[in-house]
């Protein structure tokens, strides 16, 4: 078509997450909501962090060494955990991670949404014909 110009948008698209609840990472994904609980109680070395959270999940998260580094450096990067200390053990490199109030505030808002959905299910839905199955 002669004359025709086509528009393309210069500002960002605005992605907004379906549910909210305050004080919800928007992002929090399982494996991100094990992490941020393992180090509630403590600071923890990579390999602590990955044994607790399968720990805590039953087995259903198991994080690989480069899944969970690169979770912890993106998490450390959002401002929700960050270094708590480093030292040499066998020549390598071993770095201790500690959750921050910013992290703290993330997973019991998801704590929170959570029974907030286990809550409505419960009060919303006949969940008997289903008990033995869970």
């Amino acid at each position: 078509m002669a004359g025709c110009r086509t528009q393309f948008r210069t500002e960002p698209i605005l992605r907004l997450p379906m549910y909210r609840h305050p004080s919800y990472h928007p992002f929090m994904r399982e494996p991100t909501y094990y992490v941020l609980l393992t180090l509630l109680d403590k600071p923890l070395h990579g390999y602590a962090i990955a044994k607790r959270s399968a720990e805590l999940s039953d087995g259903a998260v198991t994080l690989a060494a480069g899944t969970l580094y690169g979770a912890l450096d993106r998490l450390e990067t959002d401002g929700l955990v960050k270094i708590a200390s480093e030292e040499i053990v066998n020549g390598r490199k071993r770095r201790s991670y500690t959750i921050t109030d910013a992290g703290r505030r993330a997973v019991l808002g998801e704590i929170a949404r959570m029974r907030s959905a286990v809550a409505a299910a419960e009060t919303s839905v006949d969940l008997s014909n289903i008990a033995g199955a869970l």
